[in-house]
């Protein structure tokens, strides 16, 4: 339940959602998964920068209401309460037919090899069309999801460009995802910066 995870480790989400939203470009096209620290990347989104934002969830797209700079977009259709995620076929076929410059993806379970998961299985069309859409896609977790496997199978982690992650995150970990080519950030959590 999304509002249960807003209150789990706030000061990580913030900190995290804070350094992804400053990967956001002038110009950008961008789409918000679902999640609560996604939420907080739509939250911290540069007010001084024109781009577009694509929602599929309700809390990303009330984060970006006062952002005078973003053009919104908000998937629509059912209602789910525990993610905040509007779901439908029309919302499906918006997804598909739109292009990102970057996707932030949230994950519930991040593993060596059982790839990206997530809690719900409804979510993962939606991540699909997401990932088939954008055209770099950073996945923004903290470093409790790694070594976690859920339910439902999202993709494979070399589909990912970049992981945006505290620095809790172990060194063998670390080593792991720069061995496959991916950009890692470790975010330090008190002060919200890349420690790379």
């Amino acid at each position: 339940d999304i509002r249960e995870e807003s209150n789990m480790q706030p000061e990580e989400k913030s900190a995290l959602g804070a350094f992804a939203a400053s990967q956001i470009c002038e110009g950008d096209s961008i789409l918000f998964d679902v999640g609560s620290t996604v939420g907080q990347i739509a939250r911290f989104a540069p007010r001084d920068r024109n781009f577009n934002a694509f929602c599929v969830s309700l809390n990303s797209f009330l984060n970006l209401l006062d952002h005078p700079n973003a053009e919104i977009a908000l998937a629509g259709g059912y209602f789910h309460p525990g993610t905040q995620m509007l779901l439908s076929e029309e919302s499906l076929n918006f997804i598909y037919h739109i292009r990102a410059t970057k996707l932030f993806l949230s994950a519930a379970g991040i593993h060596e090899t059982m790839g990206i998961s997530c809690a719900n299985r409804f979510e993962v069309p939606v991540k699909n069309a997401m990932l088939k859409s954008s055209d770099k896609c950073i996945l923004v977790a903290d470093s409790s999801k790694f070594g976690v496997v859920r339910a439902s199978h999202v993709c494979d982690l070399e589909q990912v460009d970049a992981i945006i992650t505290d620095d809790e995150l172990p060194d063998h970990w670390a080593r792991f995802i720069e061995d496959r080519g991916i950009t890692l950030h470790r975010v330090h959590l008190e002060r919200g910066k890349n420690c790379d």
